[in-house]
């Protein structure tokens, strides 16, 4: 048991177009015969959801989606993410990676069951490491089409 946290990615597919050769369609219809999903001709379209981002135990990132995010309600419901809001972290993150000693300022821990160490120690900062670099990712590989969900349970 612990803090477990997924930033997803949810890719909307159709199959909606008039060219029907499109990669679009073809992924679409791919998925579908792959699923073994139900559509219909009114209804040609699913939604992929893709975990893209994994974190345990990093405490300060949840409080953050949460208390930014959610107005501090933490109930384990999927908190809508903007890709605005990934540059947001991505620059909190920054800024600790520059100067440690601002780390509770910015990205304060948060205690919790099972929600692992308080300490500004190694651990936290590599927390603020993979954030960054994990986020820096996302942003570059995705468009602007798709949208973010952040979920974390314990």
């Amino acid at each position: 048991m612990g803090l477990d946290m997924y930033l997803k990615v949810s890719y909307h597919l159709s199959d909606w177009s008039h060219d029907k050769e499109s990669d679009k369609s073809r992924m679409y219809r791919d998925l579908v015969s792959k699923l073994g999903a139900p559509t219909t001709d009114r209804v040609p379209s699913l939604t992929v959801n893709v975990n893209c981002v994994y974190w345990r135990r990093a405490n300060a990132i949840h409080k953050w989606f949460v208390d930014t995010l959610a107005n501090g309600v933490d109930e384990c419901q999927p908190i809508y993410v903007t890709k605005e809001n990934l540059h947001t972290l991505v620059s909190l993150c920054e800024q600790v990676l520059a100067d440690p000693t601002r780390a509770e300022e910015l990205l304060p821990t948060t205690s919790g069951f099972f929600f692992g160490g308080t300490a500004y120690d190694e651990w936290y900062m590599e927390d603020i490491k993979h954030t960054k670099e994990s986020l820096d990712r996302v942003i570059s590989e995705t468009n602007d089409t798709v949208g973010f969900e952040y979920v974390a349970s314990w």
